[in-house]
């Protein structure tokens, strides 16, 4: 008998706990289904929607229904539904009141564009006869107030303090002075010299020489990007780009752009990617994010193409070819002169085309008896030129 008993009892314990253990399992599956209906309910208040009636099953039938299989009486099952609110610790006006609050949008017009063009077809086709910057350019009218000039340039307007200012306008003043008495031409003479002869001599200034060696003067893509590369480090200070990090980051992309074919494009997300405006001392006082990447990014764009740009036309004769498709080619703009001039002596000496005086151009023109004034170019093959 009293073995029978304690069966009983163990039985009796064990039928007690997988009821308990079901209670659990329905208020937390209840809990969990309360609190997702609680996050709707907020979510269509704020937006104005009309709450829907509560479903069927969730209702105070469905819970008397479950009464017989879980052991929840409905009544507490309810109640425990209307404190759900209280107990979970989330209110609805003030899930509301979260969710209505916004940043302070700032108020200046963000001009930056990740997906803006970099547009390079200023650095093809440019003959430099002198290798110096042309007036046209900004660089080349600095004067007292370089840093006052280019900051008007550059930024235009600046968000940030007057401290922040005057600091950026030094920086600026600091590059228009290194940019002055920069060695550019001695630097491009170590890094990108002209072709020499088995004499030792320059090729320009050798007689007997030949198209075909002119043509083998041009400079690959990693010479042209070292001596970009030297003019940027000896010129801007790295506080103004923001770092070693950014410096590191701008150079990178800058070798991209030179390696680019005729018809690749880049744009100015793609020169920004990697830099960080965090490590830029003088936007720690622009307190929008935007505003700061906005700022930086007409940095960027300036040093691209009014002084990337600009240094490689002026020393550069940069062309696409015959037999190398769309990449572009570097010539020394000394040596494509001379190019330049055998290709157009061996035109004439051929009479394929002659020589008209000036006076005879306007006749025609102004008769409209000719189809008017074009540009010849010449494009380089392997041992000679094209038109």
């Amino acid at each position: 008998m009293g073995g029978s008993k304690t069966i009983e009892m163990e039985r009796v314990h064990e039928k007690r706990g997988t009821q308990s253990l079901k209670r659990k399992r329905f208020d937390s599956n209840y809990e969990k289904q309360q609190r997702i209906e609680t996050k709707k309910l907020s979510l269509q208040i704020e937006d104005g929607v009309p709450v829907k009636e509560t479903p069927a099953f969730k209702t105070q039938d469905y819970l008397q229904g479950m009464v017989g299989t879980s052991g929840v009486d409905a009544s507490s099952a309810v109640g425990k539904r209307q404190g759900m609110v209280g107990t979970s610790g989330v209110d609805a006006s003030c899930a509301v009141g979260k969710r209505t609050k916004r940043k302070t949008v700032c108020a200046v017009n963000h001009t930056y564009r990740s997906t803006q063009a970099i547009d390079r077809k200023c650095i093809l086709y440019v003959r430099n006869v002198r290798e110096k910057f042309p007036k046209s350019s900004a660089l080349s009218r600095l004067g007292d107030t370089s840093g006052s000039q280019l900051f008007s340039e550059v930024f235009t307007v600046l968000e940030a303090t007057e401290g922040a200012k005057t600091r950026v306008v030094e920086l600026l003043s600091e590059f228009g002075r290194k940019f002055k008495k920069g060695p550019t031409r001695t630097i491009l003479t170590a890094l990108c010299p002209l072709n020499k002869n088995a004499t030792g001599k320059s090729v320009l200034t050798s007689k007997g020489c030949n198209i075909s060696k002119l043509l083998q003067g041009h400079h690959h893509h990693r010479q042209v990007y070292l001596f970009v590369r030297a003019c940027i480090r000896r010129m801007f200070p790295e506080e103004l780009i923001g770092g070693r990090h950014n410096r590191k980051v701008l150079l990178k992309n800058i070798s991209k752009v030179i390696s680019l074919g005729k018809y690749d494009k880049m744009s100015l997300g793609q020169l920004m990617s990697g830099i960080k405006t965090k490590n830029v001392q003088w936007l720690l006082s622009v307190e929008c994010n935007r505003c700061r990447l906005d700022l930086m990014s007409r940095l960027v764009h300036w040093i691209i193409t009014q002084f990337v740009f600009v240094l490689l036309r002026t020393h550069f004769y940069i062309t696409d070819t015959t037999f190398l498709r769309h990449r572009l080619v570097y010539y020394r703009q000394a040596t494509w002169t001379r190019l330049h001039i055998q290709g157009m002596t061996g035109l004439l000496r051929r009479k394929i085309m002659s020589p008209v005086s000036e006076m005879f151009v306007r006749n025609l023109v102004s008769s409209r008896a000719g189809l008017g004034i074009s540009t010849l170019r010449f494009l380089p093959k392997q041992k000679s030129l094209s038109l």
